[in-house]
């Protein structure tokens, strides 16, 4: 089971947002089982799943993941069976008690990191990831979201304010890293992802001096071109048009591009009505922007679930590996991510929907 937590400083980045919406997308578009725990007493990541009828809210508070041992919590989660039975996302939601924590004394607070570290492994059986939605305040509840995460993620507006809680942020993953030595760039820390970008000379003279000054620390998705092969004919159904190297593999280029979501009106109502953004009206572009991002986010978090793939689906992807030789891998990545029919030359719609099936029934591993 990997945990991902989403913390910043500021309130009003898109915490809450890129929690709810990569769960949609782990748990629609890849068949994960995923567990979000809403540390936020404001509860809107709550609410949002709440208003999704396909997601099931459980009766179990995030803060009893606190407030209780790990045996009394775990005869309380004997439910959770059954809710992942009815959906792939179970939402342990916020509450009132989770703002009367940080109030308690030191004592208090050490044993409520005992009863969450311990508590969060119980999740285990049941889900392929947990989504950790914490508070904008550094209190032990955002801390404890850091200490338990295998992966971190901060988004960020390209405002003053939010941009000078990096160096902050950046000092309490340091201290936290020294019992969680995965926590470092590259491993369990995927890295600043910039939000509700505009064109306004303001933000875009801020982004200019972000990328100039922490470029290692934006995430960036990878742009793959496929070199095509103009004097191939397309009519050889097993012939792709693409050029191959003398080793026969195709040619593809491969373009690193900053990762970020532009503000979109759509994405505000999308949260409010609990939906995936790809199924609100008129928001492709939003939609074309956040599966970039969010494809690798989880390519870098790589869950691990059973490959439930059916021998159809196998067929066609060892198809791909004679097409495209040793850039198979890199295609089919390619095309699970931007989900482009024009992206797979060769493959018809037949073989071309098998392997959009099997983006939800095979482990993100097989293409990595």
């Amino acid at each position: 089971m990997k945990i991902l937590t989403v913390a910043n400083e500021k309130g009003g980045v898109g915490k809450t947002l890129l929690s709810v919406q990569f769960a949609f997308y782990c748990a629609f578009k890849f068949g994960l089982k995923v567990a979000v725990i809403d540390l936020d007493q404001q509860a809107n990541a709550s609410n949002s799943i709440r208003s999704n009828q396909n997601c099931v809210v459980s009766d179990t508070a995030s803060s009893c993941f606190m407030l209780e041992p790990a045996d009394l919590l775990a005869e309380n989660l004997q439910k959770i069976e059954e809710a992942v039975k009815q959906s792939n996302i179970v939402c342990f939601p916020a509450d009132d008690a989770l703002s009367e924590i940080e109030k308690k004394g030191d004592e208090f607070h050490a044993l409520v990191t005992y009863n969450f570290s311990k508590n969060i492994d119980l999740l285990s059986p049941y889900f392929d990831l947990v989504i950790i939605d914490t508070n904008p305040n550094p209190d032990v509840r955002s801390n404890l979201g850091i200490a338990v995460a295998t992966h971190l993620v901060s988004p960020l507006i390209l405002n003053k304010e939010p941009i000078d809680g990096i160096a902050r942020l950046l000092n309490r993953i340091s201290v936290l890293a020294q019992n969680n030595p995965d926590m470092v760039l590259g491993k369990g820390f995927l890295g600043m992802l910039p939000n509700m970008l505009s064109s306004t000379n303001f933000q875009c003279q801020n982004a200019k001096e972000l990328f100039d000054s922490a470029d290692e620390l934006i995430i960036k998705w990878q742009q793959l071109d496929i070199e095509l092969d103009t004097s191939k004919l397309s009519f050889d159904k097993d012939k792709a048009s693409v050029a191959l190297d003398e080793d026969g593999n195709a040619k593809v280029k491969v373009l690193n591009r900053y990762a970020c979501i532009k503000l979109h009106s759509g994405i505000a109502e999308a949260q409010a009505k609990g939906l995936p953004i790809w199924e609100m009206p008129n928001q492709n572009a939003a939609w074309s922007e956040m599966k970039r991002c969010f494809f690798t986010m989880l390519c870098q978090i790589n869950p691990e679930k059973d490959d439930l793939s059916t021998q159809e689906q196998k067929e066609v992807f060892e198809k791909a590996s004679k097409l495209y030789g040793k850039s198979a891998k890199a295609i089919v990545k390619n095309f699970w991510m931007t989900d482009v029919a024009a992206s797979l030359p060769g493959m018809n719609l037949s073989e071309i929907q098998r392997l959009r099936e099997m983006r939800s029934s095979a482990p993100i591993s097989t293409v990595l």
